[in-house]
C-alpha cells in the first residue's frame, strides 16, 4: 500500500473510530469523552514505540486529540503527516497531561510533512536520528521550543524544505554532521541562528579534508554579526 493510500485509509476511518468511542461512552453512562479515552487506551498501548502514521491524515481534529498516556516513539515516520491537528501541539499535550518523548526515536522520515495546521512543537529530540528525510517538510510551523541533537544525528538536506514560517528554532546539543540546512526558513531569529552556532562541534583541528558546512541562506546570513561569523570560522565550519 502506498503512502497516499495509507493516509486515505486513515482519514476514512478516523470518524468511524470517533463515533464508535462516542457511542460506547454514551452506552456506558453518557460520558462521551469516556468513549474517546477507551479508544486511546486501546490505540496507544502495546505499540512498542511504533508510532508511524499515528496522527497522520486530515481526520484528526483537536477535539478528539485526547491521549491518555505518554507517547514514547522509537519510530515516528509520517507521525503527523497531513494531520488535521492545528495550532499549538505542545499546549494540546499539556492540556491532556501527557508528553511525547522522542529521546529513543531513530526514524523521522516525513515526521510532519505537509502538516499545514500545526504552529508549535515543544521539545523534539532527534539525538538518535538516523533518518530525517522531509522531517518538517512544507509546514506552517512557527516554533520548535527545543531541537535536541547529538554528534551522531544524521541530517537530510531537505529536512526543513518549505518551512517558510519557521521563526523560533532553538537547537541544543552537538552538531557534528554535515547537511544541517535551514535555507528556506528566512524568518529565523538571531537567537535561533546563534543556538545553531553554539552547537557546532569544534572541527578546527580536523585534517580529513572534509568541508564542514551548515546552510542557512543569504537572508539569515545577513542577520549575523562579525563576532558570530568569526566564531563559526574558529570552529572550522562554513555557513552559506
Amino acid at each position: 500500500m502506498s503512502i497516499a493510500e495509507k493516509l486515505t485509509t486513515i482519514a476514512e476511518n478516523e470518524q468511524k473510530v470517533y463515533n464508535a468511542g462516542y457511542n460506547k461512552g454514551k452506552a456506558e453512562g453518557g460520558d462521551t469523552d469516556g468513549g474517546i479515552e477507551t479508544f486511546f487506551d486501546s490505540y496507544l498501548r502495546d505499540t512498542n514505540g511504533y508510532c508511524d502514521y499515528m496522527f497522520a491524515g486530515k481526520g484528526w481534529k483537536n477535539k478528539i486529540f485526547k491521549p491518555t498516556i505518554d507517547i514514547k516513539p522509537v519510530r515516528a515516520q509520517n507521525m503527523f503527516s497531513l494531520t488535521g491537528l492545528t495550532g499549538d501541539l505542545a499546549a494540546l499535550c499539556e492540556q491532556q497531561g501527557i508528553t511525547i518523548d522522542f529521546s529513543n526515536c531513530k526514524l523521522f522520515n516525513g515526521f510532519s510533512s505537509n502538516a499545514s495546521g500545526i504552529t508549535r512543537f515543544g521539545a523534539i529530540d532527534i539525538s538518535k536520528a538516523t533518518d530525517t528525510i522531509s522531517f518538517i517538510y512544507n509546514t506552517s510551523l512557527i516554533t520548535i521550543d527545543k531541537l535536541i541533537v547529538s554528534e551522531t544525528t544524521k541530517y537530510n538536506t531537505y529536512a526543513f524544505e518549505g518551512c517558510k514560517k519557521l521563526t523560533n528554532l532553538i537547537v541544543e546539543g552537538v552538531i557534528a554532521q554535515n547537511n544541517f540546512n535551514v535555507q528556506w526558513c528566512n524568518n529565523l531569529t538571531v537567537e535561533s541562528l546563534r543556538s545553531i552556532i553554539n552547537c557546532l562541534q569544534d572541527k578546527s583541528e580536523d585534517t580529513s579534508g572534509t568541508i564542514w558546512k551548515v546552510t542557512i541562506g543569504g537572508t539569515n546570513y545577513a542577520k549575523l554579526e562579525s563576532e558570530d561569523l568569526e566564531k563559526i570560522e574558529e570552529k572550522g565550519w562554513v555557513f552559506v
